[in-house]
């Protein structure tokens, strides 16, 4: 009981401090009326006008999001996901975990702030001393602010559900500028980078007690640096970071095979995807369709031992996208 006590006395004391310093800029947000065809670059402006430091606009968007956007409680249970785009988000009101963290990506990158969407398992509604972990269930934000990596998940930052499954919306300053080794006993990154920890929570140590969880995180020596991993990652294109985040995520959690080969799939296809371009000289196509290739037969790789449905049909894909690149090489090498 001691330790539960002192890791929610510590929670209430940054609650109350992070809400003295924003109490001007919350009020500003909360006065704030747009229309649902607003543009979003405008809003962002709007959004953030009496903002003087980056951490005051990842404020102002925070608070104007869990002010203006309700959880899609109905999406929740039919587990179909509604229209997640930041725009689509703002015109309907309403969001689950992908929604808000793209409203959040994307307000934040119209005032000159980077941000990165981070999937992964959480402990939350419905969860209930799980054994072991399968598919990925929830989706959050970490932002670079002042040459700082911070934690932000909007989704529970706006409210929650309370035991009959109800929405309650309340706004919860501890996912605001989260303490990682907090947020660490509640979320698990399927990167593992996008923990904020100087060494990685494994997932088998993520499955304990909260309070040990937050015991292990504190007590962790450092084992690589997360800031480099992440500056390195930021330069890449968008097609090399998916290569690079899918073999992070299956380093770490190989049984966890779905989500990293879904990016490598989708960073084949990329490369792909200019081989009809008449524009594009042969040389360039087969060097394409060799990189294609090579990311594809590493989809593969992963789904090698497909267990679930999901896996097998992926891998069913994979290996048809295979056949027709190497279809594609054969061809204009004879």
């Amino acid at each position: 009981m001691d330790r539960f006590k002192i890791f929610f006395i510590l929670l209430l004391i940054s609650t109350f401090v992070s809400a003295q310093n924003y109490e001007g800029i919350d009020n500003y947000v909360r006065s704030l009326d747009f229309g649902r065809n607003v543009d979003l670059h405008k809003m962002a402006d709007e959004i953030t006008a009496k903002s003087n430091t980056e951490k005051e606009k990842l404020r102002a968007i925070f608070v104007w999001i869990a002010h203006n956007i309700e959880y899609d409680v109905k999406s929740f249970r039919s587990g179909k996901i509604p229209n997640s785009t930041a725009i689509g988000v703002v015109q309907k009101g309403r969001a689950v975990c992908e929604g808000y963290s793209n409203l959040f990506e994307s307000l934040t990158a119209n005032v000159g702030i980077k941000a990165l969407i981070v999937s992964g398992f959480s402990k939350g509604y419905g969860y209930q001393n799980r054994k072991k972990l399968e598919n990925a269930d929830h989706a959050w934000n970490i932002v670079l602010a002042n040459n700082e990596w911070h934690l932000i998940d909007a989704t529970w930052g706006a409210g929650h559900l309370n035991m009959r499954g109800r929405y309650v919306p309340a706004m919860q300053e501890k996912y605001f500028l989260a303490d990682p080794a907090f947020f660490i006993t509640e979320h698990l990154p399927e990167d593992p980078a996008m923990q904020l920890l100087p060494c990685p929570i494994k997932p088998d140590e993520f499955l304990k007690d909260s309070s040990e969880v937050l015991k292990i995180a504190r007590s962790k020596e450092k084992c690589y640096n997360y800031k480099d991993t992440l500056a390195a990652f930021i330069k890449l294109d968008s097609v090399q970071q998916k290569i690079a985040s899918a073999e992070r995520m299956y380093r770490y959690f190989s049984k966890n095979v779905y989500k990293p080969a879904i990016l490598m799939n989708q960073a084949a296809y990329a490369y792909s995807k200019p081989l009809n371009d008449e524009s594009l000289d042969l040389q360039t196509k087969l060097q394409l369709a060799h990189k294609s290739l090579k990311y594809y037969r590493r989809a593969e790789e992963m789904l090698s031992g497909a267990l679930n449905a999901n896996e097998r049909v992926l891998r069913k894909m994979v290996r048809k996208n295979i056949a027709n690149v190497e279809k594609f090489i054969d061809f204009y090498k004879k």
